[in-house]
């Protein structure tokens, strides 16, 4: 009987677990589903912060005399 670190390296080439029935893709689907809504950004809101950042970067560097 092999130990599960000798199937680990085993010569056989990799292949990916496959998704066994439907219930599984479902919850992977949705898995997927909600990071997308968790992690999505309007570029607006990305513009947003991207001026406001801006502003305070060239208030510090005005303050230390690096901007005139």
């Amino acid at each position: 009987m092999q130990s599960a670190v000798a199937r680990c390296f085993s010569p056989r080439p990799f292949r990916r677990p496959a998704l066994q029935n439907q219930t599984e893709q479902r919850a992977f689907i949705a898995g997927v589903e909600n990071l997308w809504v968790a992690y999505t950004v309007s570029s607006q809101q990305l513009e947003t912060e991207r001026e406001a950042t801006l502003g305070q970067l060239n208030g510090f560097l005005s303050e230390l005399g690096y901007l005139g």
